[in-house]
């Protein structure tokens, strides 16, 4: 797969590597949504692509009371299987390698919050 065929609101599957404490941050292999691609900005020094980790979603309190920091998606959204949360609080530089498979893309609406929480988030 070709990262310069990614565009934002693409939802990739990616194996995320073991965390230190283990059970804070997502592992293993998981849907995560493209948000950003370094290579807009130049050639990077490795093939990366900047994802945000997502979630089966389960009404999580922490989820429902901050909707910007973590946005629901419907299952079918990009093709995904389940209803998920997106976690921003979880923004991360994966690898080309790490990248496993392409599952589909977001519609602009869809991706709509997700932009809006990061734009938030960094004060833009």
């Amino acid at each position: 797969m070709s990262l310069r065929s990614l565009q934002p609101g693409d939802i990739l599957l990616v194996r995320f590597p073991e965390k230190q404490p283990p059970g804070r941050e997502q592992e293993g292999e998981r849907p995560a949504v493209v948000v950003a691609l370094p290579d807009c900005l130049g050639k990077p020094r490795f093939p990366m692509v900047l994802v945000l980790p997502l979630t089966t979603y389960r009404a999580q309190p922490w989820a429902v009371s901050s909707p910007k920091l973590y946005p629901f998606l419907d299952a079918g959204a990009g093709k995904l299987n389940s209803p998920s949360t997106v976690l921003i609080d979880q923004l991360c530089a994966v690898d080309q390698t790490r990248v496993r498979g392409y599952i589909g893309t977001l519609t602009p609406e869809q991706f709509a919050p997700i932009r809006a929480g990061l734009k938030q988030l960094f004060h833009e």
